[in-house]
């Protein structure tokens, strides 16, 4: 591949600076392919956790930049988000591979994160060679570390199995001097300046909130923040789609107001849909057609309460704590043509503590809706009981009879709903 003859913006961050400390880092190349290229089914997938990691940290405002030239030897691919940021002792802890220190304890954001093996930050090894963090904590020191996956020896050899290596990381604090050094790498930079000058604004956006349950506000910082860099893109990173990445974020984020997304400088508004309402239902507000799941493997039969406080929502036996949402069904169709451009619009959008979990499955692992109704039906509902059977890509759901009765719920939302 050929090498752009400006430097590097990793490298120029690893030198960038005064060492201040490392921070070790177990972690071997076997391990590194089994975690991240073998869970994202694609780059754009792999993109997200980045977006999530925003969410996790209480950010109210993240901006994205990705290059129309994902080819170019020195493309760049960077994050800016104003939520809490990380000291040292975070920088240790967000390199701390198959544990989640995050759920630990309450986050200060009140945002309670999803997935639970600290292991989203290596879908980054899917996409670039080369991942820097640099972050301005809460004590008002900014910092910066670099992880150079290529350090990482034995990544074509089959005989180091799954043997973990130490590759320390150099945490480095950086003055205005440094940073704007940083900075400088960057196609960008001045646009990365401009919005720390400005505490990173809240862009322009859209929400309509349909999945109700709680959605905490976010922390109100303006002081702390975090970029994340990408550099030295591996090739599913070059393949990285921005259109297919717009829609997944509208589709599977809808965070609500308390975090809105800029994306290339523009707003990124939520996925919602604008058409003829024929019905609405509202979980806990509005009766459903039925008391009682009818389980499909073994015909038994689980209790559906309906509660009007703390919120509309209903519980159900056997599924872990509130259920709210919104299912309606529409005049028309509403699947096809401009609403597969803007997001998926008809059928289920599964929520678990504030993100869409099955925004490339609508039918979450349910088969034979192929009733001309499927079309105008959308059923937005929020389970965050589900989070314990979250896979480690917080993408799809482990096997567990949880898992089970929810699909039978929605298999009898469909049904009943629709007739």
């Amino acid at each position: 591949m050929t090498q752009s003859a400006e430097p590097k913006v990793s490298s120029v961050a690893a030198l960038a600076g005064q060492e201040v400390a490392q921070i070790p880092v177990l972690i071997g190349a076997r391990f590194l392919n089994l975690f991240s290229e073998n869970l994202y089914r694609s780059p754009n997938k792999a993109f997200e956790e980045l977006i999530s990691n925003s969410w996790d940290a209480g950010a109210t405002s993240t901006h994205i930049v990705i290059p129309n030239n994902l080819a170019a030897p020195d493309a760049t691919v960077w994050v800016l988000d104003n939520g809490q940021s990380m000291d040292v002792d975070g920088l240790r802890a967000l390199w701390t591979v198959a544990e989640s220190p995050k759920r630990k304890e309450q986050p200060a954001s009140g945002r309670s994160p999803i997935g639970k093996f600290g292991i989203g930050k290596l879908a980054t090894y899917l996409l670039a060679d080369e991942i820097t963090y640099v972050c301005h904590a809460k004590d008002g020191i900014t910092r910066a570390v670099t992880m150079d996956y290529r350090r990482i020896v034995g990544e074509h050899d089959a005989s180091t199995g799954l043997n973990m290596l130490n590759v320390p990381l150099a945490v480095r604090k950086l003055d205005a001097t440094a940073l704007k050094t940083i900075l400088a790498g960057l196609s960008e930079g001045d646009q990365i300046a401009a919005l720390l000058k400005k505490n990173i604004p809240v862009g322009a956006y859209d929400f309509t909130d349909e999945f109700g349950g709680d959605n905490p506000p976010g922390l109100a910082i303006t002081s702390t923040w975090t970029l994340c860099i990408l550099t030295s893109l591996k090739r599913p990173g070059r393949e990285m789609q921005v259109g297919q990445i717009k829609r997944m974020l509208r589709a599977a984020l809808p965070l609500g107001s308390s975090m809105a997304i800029t994306f290339n400088g523009d707003g990124l508004p939520s996925s919602k849909v604008d058409a003829t309402v024929a019905k609405t239902w509202v979980l806990g507000a509005d009766e459903l057609p039925f008391k009682k799941i009818t389980l499909k493997d073994d015909e038994t039969q689980m209790v559906i309460t309906t509660h009007k406080a703390p919120e509309p929502h209903v519980t159900i036996e056997g599924i872990e704590g509130r259920i709210t949402g919104t299912i309606r069904l529409f005049e028309n169709r509403i699947s096809g043509g401009k609403s597969d451009e803007h997001g998926a619009s008809n059928g289920f959008h599964i929520n678990v503590k504030g993100r869409v979990v099955n925004g490339e499955d609508p039918y979450f692992g349910l088969e034979n809706l192929s009733h001309s109704a499927w079309a105008k039906f959308r059923a937005a509902i929020r389970a965050d009981g589900l989070d314990r059977i979250i896979a480690v890509n917080r993408d799809t759901m482990l096997d567990d009879p949880a898992l089970g009765t929810f699909r039978s719920f929605l298999l009898q939302l469909f049904n009943t709903t629709v007739s």
